[in-house]
């Protein structure tokens, strides 16, 4: 049975005081800037996690502890049948959001009326998770593996286009260019992140997430034919610090799911310490100007699980004072209360990883920086244990050995687990983490 989904739109109303607040959309509205998509305008929400740094903190006070009980429906309005996956996008009063059936409408946010409809002529299903604005354009990343770039005001294509491999990540525009992420599609060569210009929709760069062999971290394969090496990045885009000119870009799980069947089936072909199968699991630090790699860190080497370490890294400045109580794992090289910029990841098995995005080790043997975490808390899964310790001289996270694995009854046991994406609570700068 067909089933339509309800939007809650400009989420909710305060009787007349919030009427009078509802901002109408424009008819001539300036561009967005660079400079807005790293400092947005307050009412505005130009991106999945608001701001770059995904710390999803709207600094708008209307709604607070004293009237948040008077919240109620404003409008709804209802969706085509379909998986819904994409974040909205808001911009000067006009709602932006990808449908079921490989669609993009804008709607004005205050009442919910449709402004304009693009709709792809494809059968495909889309599982975009966001769209993206820079100047006057909203970009859409569609099922049939367009890039496509549509006028704000009308909706009207400006430009598409091609490329290789499913692209269910969404996009997100820096510095004038639009950065996507792949899904593999069966073939390496579609296992990349790209970065296409803004406004013509050339191609700038591409990097690949399922090294090669003439690629760094390609020996890490173990001789794996290379066409049959995966390594996606499905989930949400990366976030970027605009001051280290870097995004942090998280990779899924290695494919086919198993060592064993990624190594013609020997599950001890490859190692059981980081690297194995890179990038997979991996946080990447990415120059966005020029694809290049300047450092990673592998969160989980020779995945057995499907534990995908993809999805959004929250950055802050933050004193790090774990309490060793809770936290399986601190770098003895961190003073306890010292300030340190950090990338803060949640992996499908429930461990949390904080890492510092600002400063890179050189590793032994290979001209890669592989991060050293400023604080880890890796918490122990059951019935399975994705890591049993980390080892002290590399910082390299250390996956279990053997086919069976031990059940794990202790208290490091991460309770309540459900599988895929767990959306991370809002952060007020005001208050730390």
């Amino acid at each position: 049975m067909k089933r339509s989904f309800a939007l809650l739109g400009t989420l909710i109303a305060l009787g007349a005081a919030l009427g009078a607040q509802k901002k109408e959309p424009q008819k001539t509205a300036p561009g967005v800037s660079s400079e807005m998509l790293t400092t947005p305008p307050p009412e505005d929400w130009l991106m999945y996690s608001r701001t770059y740094d995904a710390q999803r903190y709207s600094p708008l006070e209307f709604v607070n502890r004293r009237n948040v009980s008077q919240l109620k429906t404003a409008w709804t309005k209802a969706m085509p049948a379909g998986n819904h996956e994409s974040i909205p996008i808001v911009y000067n009063g006009v709602m932006y959001m990808a449908q079921p059936g490989a669609a993009v409408w804008a709607m004005n946010a205050a009442n919910g009326d449709l402004i304009w409809e693009y709709k792809r002529d494809t059968t495909l299903p889309s599982r975009t998770k966001t769209l993206a604005i820079y100047r006057d354009m909203i970009y859409y990343t569609a099922p049939d593996g367009f890039i496509v770039a549509l006028d704000a005001a009308t909706g009207k294509v400006r430009w598409e286009t091609k490329t290789d491999g499913g692209m269910t990540s969404g996009p997100v525009v820096i510095d004038g260019k639009v950065l996507t992420g792949r899904t593999c599609a069966a073939s390496r060569k579609n296992c990349y992140i790209s970065a296409h210009d803004a406004v013509t929709g050339q191609e700038s760069w591409r990097f690949y997430t399922a090294a090669g062999d003439d690629d760094p971290g390609g020996a890490s394969w173990g001789g794996a034919p290379e066409d049959k090496r995966f390594a996606s990045t499905w989930g949400l885009p990366g976030n970027y610090d605009p001051v280290l000119k870097l995004i942090y870009w998280g990779v899924a799980n290695p494919t086919p799911n198993t060592r064993a069947s990624r190594h013609g089936g020997r599950f001890d072909a490859v190692p059981f310490t980081s690297p194995v199968d890179l990038y997979s699991n991996s946080t990447l630090a990415i120059n966005p100007a020029t694809g290049k790699l300047a450092w990673y860190y592998q969160h989980l080497p020779g995945d057995d699980w499907d534990e995908d370490y993809t999805h959004e890294r929250t950055l802050l400045r933050t004193a790090v004072r774990p309490d060793p109580k809770f936290v399986k794992w601190i770098n003895p090289d961190i003073r306890r209360g010292e300030q340190r910029d950090v990338a803060v990841m949640v992996g499908e098995g429930g461990g949390i990883f904080t890492l510092d995005h600002r400063q890179g080790d050189d590793q032994q043997g290979s001209r890669l920086h592989r991060r050293r975490p400023a604080t880890r808390d890796l918490l122990l899964e059951h019935p399975q244990l994705l890591a049993h310790g980390v080892s002290s001289a590399a910082e390299r996270p250390v996956r279990p050995m053997g086919r069976q694995l031990p059940r794990h009854d202790g208290g490091d046991s991460c309770r309540g687990r459900q599988a895929g994406h767990k959306r991370e609570a809002k952060r007020n700068p005001s208050r730390g983490v």
